[in-house]
């Protein structure tokens, strides 16, 4: 995906409160809930997103991540099942 595809991607799932899921450069399956996005000082395009899959156990809660947009592959929206199930505030 372009970087000005994916931005339009990341922008709308802020604005729309939508989960994003995509994969890391080695493959791996994420699904997040971006909060933030913007320019780091080294001028990389950063994601704030919230991490349901830890890989810690499914037992484990979610945690913080800091998410480069040049590190996220086949990025897509997913469906709001339930807008009420939608917590920004962890």
């Amino acid at each position: 995906m372009e970087t000005s595809a994916l931005d339009e991607t990341v922008r709308y799932a802020i604005s729309t409160r939508h989960y994003l899921a995509y994969a890391t450069p080695e493959g791996k399956g994420r699904v997040v809930a971006p909060h933030a996005y913007g320019i780091t000082p080294e001028g990389e395009y950063t994601v704030v997103c919230w991490r349901f899959d830890t890989g810690r156990g499914p037992s484990a809660p979610g945690d913080w991540e800091l998410v480069r947009l040049d590190e996220m592959r086949e990025p897509r929206i997913l469906p709001l099942l339930n807008p009420e199930w939608v917590d920004f505030n962890h």
